[in-house]
């Protein structure tokens, strides 16, 4: 432990320190992310990241966003 430095509780906002509500989403919609995050553990060979975009271009060899021409 690093005396002199204050934790942040999982769940808190840094600007507020109060615990930060979630969304709640149709299921439909849960479903929906779900199928991406599975597309994307199997193109990649690893679960998205917190920076690796939800929608990816499926022909790039890493993430990247997909981009709508």
């Amino acid at each position: 432990m690093i005396l002199g430095k204050k934790r942040k509780k999982k769940g808190q906002s840094e600007k507020t320190k109060k615990p930060v509500e979630g969304i709640p989403l149709p299921p439909d919609i849960v479903e929906g992310l779900n199928e991406q995050f599975r597309r994307f553990e199997e193109k990649f060979g690893r679960p998205p990241g917190q920076d690796d975009p939800i929608f990816f271009d499926p022909a790039a060899d890493e993430p990247r966003p997909m981009i709508d021409e």
